[in-house]
């Protein structure tokens, strides 16, 4: 007894029909940077990593696991930021020392989670755009 079969679809429909999750889509011919720190007690650096990087970037989202040093409020000064302070996400296990490690591998994963850009530049908080990097002159392109 045979079967009825619907008709197979050709590998040009079955592309069509999903969404490619690799393919970038630009926003009125400009592809859109967010740039994801992780930061802790960094109210020495922030300031500078920001006002540098702030230029250059749609939004700025910055994961804090636990500053206590003002860090949150100096973030908090400009308008790109988004800052989320979740509770860390910490190792399982405790190191030979006895304290938990902080899992800077998912916190990232939680700041990438929540950026909208088609393109995500990271930077940790001690770390600043300088003119010679060249970063400015790519991000532009």
């Amino acid at each position: 007894m045979s079967k009825i079969r619907r008709p197979r679809k050709t590998r040009k429909q079955k592309d069509s029909s999903k969404p490619n999750p690799l393919r970038i889509a630009k926003h009125s011919n400009k592809f859109t940077v967010s740039c994801c720190m992780i930061v802790k007690n960094e109210c020495l650096n922030i300031r500078k990593a920001l006002a540098t990087v702030s230029p250059i970037v749609d939004e700025i989202i910055i994961v804090d696991t636990g500053s206590t040093d003002g860090t949150q409020g100096i973030c908090r000064e400009f308008e790109k930021v988004k800052l989320y302070e979740p509770k860390p996400i910490l190792f399982m296990t405790k190191e030979e020392d006895g304290f938990d490690r902080i899992d800077f591998g998912a916190n990232r994963n939680v700041a990438q989670s929540h950026a909208k850009g088609d393109w995500i530049f990271v930077l940790d908080g001690d770390e600043y755009v300088g003119e010679t990097d060249g970063i400015h002159h790519h991000i532009e392109r």
